[in-house]
């Protein structure tokens, strides 16, 4: 595929297909339930694989997680390529507490590992040391040390010698040599909905040992992932393990999150990715999710690196070179679908859509239509059919 040129005339050889829909909502529930509405008709008009050559594409993986729940509740089959782990709770979970053992002055990350059930701290004394540790400017470890414990908080003595104990270990020996006791010490992970994530992350640990690491040690560690997602890296499944949700029958109270599932097992599925995952890819109808102010274009942050202009060889860039690299993204979006496109988009008091989205205002019909869908918050959700989406099991019928 030829790279984006803005001054460039796109052409095409297919008859002229439907304009392009920007469907604007009035809130994120809103937004989410239409969206999934409208996967679930389509994946039931009767084509060959019409559930298949659906995707939805979102700009960073966190927008994606209220649409799943949506799409589980109305039945309607999918899978995530490539889904990131870096934000799952089992992830953040061993995170915070490498944090912590790394840095005693990480209070946030003790927040997280201090909340886990087996300290048995009650949420009111969290809180209460949270302030004290404000108004004292104080980390929060130093409160929990300096303060006298109250009788009802029994696992304090287990916390610090937990930390007392890694934190040595951390000082001389290599993570990947302790990092399975302390998802042990640390009952990690809980169940075997979480245990894909947990191999994954472990995987990363041990690849990053051997092979970006001479010393292997935690502060180590701790810095080279905070560059890795300062640049914006992923911990990914990758293709050999997607994950499909459907709304199944089952005897749990909640359905398995996760399946590994073979490469070629796409078949009735709605595709879910990120715009960097679409990369190459085309489907017939794709939908642009989440079109919205400081969602995307995601705002500028500052690089932990930065390189001086007088470092750099050659003119200097002109414009904004971040808008520049994410209107890139954007056409990368637009360019996945074959037939049909969407641009969902939210516009109220305090969300508006994306500066991308307002740039398509020169664009006349036929070529670009704006819907206002029209949506009750007391509508109850569509109840599947035999493990079917509504559409799916009429056109089955």
């Amino acid at each position: 595929m030829e790279s984006y040129s803005p001054d460039k005339l796109l052409t095409t050889n297919n008859v002229q297909g439907p304009a392009v829909e920007i469907a604007e909502h009035t809130d994120a529930e809103q937004e989410d339930e239409w969206v999934a509405r409208e996967v679930a008709q389509i994946a039931g008009t009767g084509s060959a694989e019409p559930a298949a050559s659906i995707a939805v594409l979102y700009r960073t993986h966190h927008h994606r997680d209220r649409l799943v729940e949506v799409l589980r509740r109305q039945g309607v089959p999918f899978t995530i390529r490539n889904l990131a782990i870096n934000d799952l709770p089992v992830v953040r979970d061993l995170v915070a507490a490498l944090r912590v053992i790394g840095d005693s002055t990480d209070s946030v990350s003790l927040v997280r590992v201090l909340a886990r059930p087996q300290w048995r701290l009650q949420p009111e004394l969290l809180i209460h040391y949270c302030r004290e540790a404000a108004s004292q400017r104080k980390s929060l470890l130093e409160i929990i040390e300096q303060t006298a414990p109250p009788e009802d908080w029994r696992g304090r003595e287990a916390l610090l010698d937990f930390l007392r104990r890694f934190v040595t270990m951390a000082g001389k020996d290599r993570l990947a040599t302790w990092f399975p006791l302390l998802s042990a010490e640390l009952g990690l992970p809980h169940s075997s909905k979480e245990r894909p994530a947990f191999e994954t992350f472990s995987e990363f640990v041990t690849r990053w040992d051997k092979e970006k690491s001479s010393s292997g040690l935690l502060h180590e560690f701790l810095e080279y992932f905070q560059y890795f997602e300062e640049a914006g890296g992923v911990i990914a499944l990758g293709e050999g393990n997607e994950t499909d949700f459907e709304n199944r029958k089952t005897n749990s109270a909640q359905p398995e999150l996760w399946e590994a599932t073979p490469k070629e097992d796409r078949s009735g599925k709605v595709q879910l990715m990120t715009l960097h995952g679409s990369k190459g890819l085309e489907f017939e109808h794709v939908f642009l999710f989440h079109m919205v102010r400081g969602a995307f274009p995601v705002r500028n942050r500052q690089p932990l690196i930065f390189l001086p202009d007088e470092l750099l060889k050659g003119p200097l860039p002109k414009g904004d070179s971040h808008i520049d690299e994410e209107r890139r993204l954007f056409y990368v979006g637009v360019t996945r679908a074959k037939r049909r496109l969407t641009l969902c988009t939210i516009s109220n008091e305090k969300q508006r859509p994306s500066v991308f989205v307002d740039q398509l205002q020169d664009i006349s019909p036929p070529h670009l239509v704006r819907t206002h869908p029209i949506h009750s918050p007391g509508t109850p959700p569509v109840e599947p059919v035999d493990g079917k989406a509504p559409a799916a099991a009429d056109a089955a019928a």
